[in-house]
């Protein structure tokens, strides 16, 4: 296969194109490839958090299997509380994935998120969008319409709105 060689120019056109972070300029990207760029990133995210949940869920079956073993053959050599993982956070390293996503999504157009002064409407939003709705076309639609349009507005002083054929869910 032969080289394919980037010239100084086209370097200089890509990084022309980009702001740096954290100076509040925004990139200069139309709606629709700004949305279908911050969607693709949104899924690699959401299927990060899928896999954590499957894995969490098939880890509690087979400790409830082992539960069962363990009273079938009256076995004590391990007690399930001290190797239990905490299901309550069911999602590892959540906070994480949330704050990387959202600067993500800031970075890519061209804007700061700043962890430590989070914007705590975004990040109930990310918790029920991510948690609750299963991926595919509806998950698109929440995400553009309740996380993404917000974003790219907030970050481009625009007002774009969706069509009134997807209304508020309630």
């Amino acid at each position: 296969m032969k080289k394919q060689i980037l010239s100084v120019e086209d370097i200089h056109k890509i990084v022309n194109k980009t702001t740096p972070i954290g100076h509040e300029a925004t990139n200069n990207v139309d709606v629709k490839e700004g949305l279908t760029i911050m969607l693709k990133v949104t899924h690699l995210f959401k299927s990060e958090i899928d896999r954590k949940s499957i894995w969490s869920q098939t880890f509690e079956r087979l400790e409830e299997e082992a539960d069962n073993f363990y009273d079938l053959t009256g076995w004590k050599g391990m007690e399930r509380g001290k190797n239990k993982i905490n299901v309550e956070g069911l999602l590892l390293f959540h906070p994480d994935i949330q704050n990387l996503l959202l600067q993500t999504l800031y970075a890519l157009n061209g804007s700061d998120y700043k962890p430590n002064n989070p914007i705590y409407d975004l990040e109930d939003i990310f918790d029920k969008i991510f948690t609750v709705v299963p991926k595919g076309k509806e998950f698109d639609i929440e995400i553009i319409r309740l996380f993404l349009l917000p974003i790219y507005n907030s970050t481009h002083n625009s007002n774009y709105q969706m069509s009134e054929i997807f209304p508020a869910s309630s």
